[in-house]
């Protein structure tokens, strides 16, 4: 099982996925995730500057977690993502559907 760092600031969860989020680690990203909401987490930033290379199975935790906090009424962000993972994400048009930031700080305003 993958552990996540964590940072909590507030009523707001930091998690820091690293390396390579490809298919062999993505369901247990996703069910670490999971678990964070299923803990009552209402606000979820995801700092993914320790991300070198994701997958389309790390695309779909993204987007499924979005949709799982966001349906919930909570709020979902991912910031500091590296350019070689900030481009698969522009081609994807997820900076349309997911909010997106360069810093923590500014993730974590209102």
């Amino acid at each position: 099982m993958v552990r996540l760092d964590t940072k909590k600031i507030g009523d707001k969860l930091f998690v820091y996925p690293k390396g390579r989020v490809n298919m062999e680690i993505a369901s247990e990203i996703e069910d670490a995730l999971n678990q964070l909401i299923d803990e009552g987490c209402k606000f979820l930033v995801v700092n993914m500057k320790d991300v070198d290379y994701m997958s389309t199975p790390g695309f779909r935790v993204i987007i499924a977690t979005f949709r799982r906090i966001t349906s919930m009424g909570g709020t979902f962000r991912v910031c500091e993502i590296r350019p070689s993972v900030k481009r698969i994400f522009e081609i994807l048009e997820l900076q349309h559907l997911i909010d997106i930031y360069n810093t923590e700080a500014e993730a974590m305003a209102p």
